[in-house]
């Protein structure tokens, strides 16, 4: 879970799931009113992050 709270009462919303060296993410952006203003996607390909196979698997490494 992603979550910011910025001075002007904005604020942001979202999940990111990563899967060793690959990885997904969505947040969603609200203004002062809390009305969405924009989402924003990524995928990460790359070096290995924290992610979901390895806290069920055990291995620390």
């Amino acid at each position: 879970m992603i979550g910011r709270y910025y001075d002007g009462k904005s604020f942001n919303i979202g999940m990111q799931l990563g899967f060793g060296a690959f990885g997904l993410s969505t947040i969603g952006h609200f203004d002062e009113d809390a009305k969405r203003s924009y989402n924003t996607y990524g995928i990460r390909i790359g070096a290995d992050d924290r992610n979901l196979l390895r806290i069920f698997s055990g291995d620390d490494n």
